[in-house]
């Protein structure tokens, strides 16, 4: 019992630390933020810049403070029917007037939501398949974590410009669609672990995304098509632990309760399929029309 109790003392102030250390990198996120991203550092440029800077923030402040006293409910409704509500696939439509575009946003939808389908599932799906405790959850996080250090900050640099963005995006999607049929049929810790090792090629399918999206387009636009393509990204968490969830509840009694996950590499092997639709385009001429219209 005490020994019981002492562990579990543990492992409950190693939880807050964990909290606690996040807790601190979030904030030295918003520090960096701050003071470092050029973004920010926009208009600081010297005594001239911080004058300009200075008094409309108070104005703007004492503004906002005006116009809160000054709600009322009439006000209320009179805003609310000119309320312009955003619209969630406005993205995909962004991408609506270019094949090739359109073809890059379809395999992020496809690979992005069969990537929030086992990234919202997985812990549960470890702990009540297979047995995995917190600690041995947090190793799994761990190497999951360590592949991905090591896919986006060495084997990108790598194997892009070796292979090419989609060559190395098909490659990266076929060991995902493994990396789901694995864990489907996975029976042993160290067959869910030993998985996790494809995520060193799995990884690298978002950096090749937007190689590709900087091939298309121009400079100008490169921010904002990278918007949309995290917008994709964005609808796709919602939708894909959704879906999922709801499949791995109606799995979770049943022989297959990994089910689920071949329908995740099925999704992953659609959006495969789909860089094909790419290699056609280039050979038909995509970027020599594309640039010859740029002059």
């Amino acid at each position: 019992g005490l020994e019981g109790s002492g562990f579990t003392s543990i492992y409950q102030t190693g939880v807050r630390k964990v909290f606690a250390l996040s807790l601190l990198l979030v904030l030295l996120d918003l520090v960096y933020i701050k003071f470092k991203l050029p973004e920010s550092l926009e208009g600081k440029g010297g005594d001239e810049g911080e004058n300009v800077n200075t008094t409309p923030t108070r104005v703007t402040r004492r503004t906002m403070r005006e116009r809160i006293r000054n709600i009322t409910l009439s006000s209320l409704w009179a805003s609310s029917r000119t309320l312009h509500l955003p619209d969630p696939f406005l993205a995909l439509r962004t991408f609506s007037s270019d094949p090739y575009l359109r073809t890059i946003g379809e395999i992020t939808f496809l690979y992005y939501t069969a990537v929030w389908a086992v990234i919202s599932s997985l812990a549960f799906y470890c702990n009540k398949t297979l047995g995995f405790g917190p600690g041995r959850l947090g190793e799994l996080m761990s190497l999951f974590g360590v592949c991905t250090v090591f896919a986006e900050g060495v084997l990108v640099r790598i194997v892009v410009p070796a292979f090419g963005a989609v060559s190395v995006s098909r490659a990266g999607l076929i060991a995902f669609a493994v990396q789901c049929v694995g864990f489907s049929l996975a029976r042993k810790p160290g067959h869910v672990f030993a998985l996790v090792f494809l995520s060193t090629v799995t990884n690298l399918v978002y950096p090749s995304i937007t190689g590709l999206v900087s091939e298309a387009v121009g400079k100008g636009r490169i921010g904002e098509t990278l918007g949309a393509v995290n917008s994709i990204k964005a609808l796709t968490e919602g939708f894909g632990p959704l879906f999922f969830g709801l499949l791995m509840s109606a799995m979770e009694d049943t022989n297959f309760p990994g089910l689920p996950y071949v329908g995740a590499g099925l999704l992953s092997l659609a959006a495969w399929r789909r860089t094909k639709r790419l290699d056609e385009l280039e050979k038909g001429g995509y970027f020599a029309e594309k640039y010859e219209v740029g002059r």
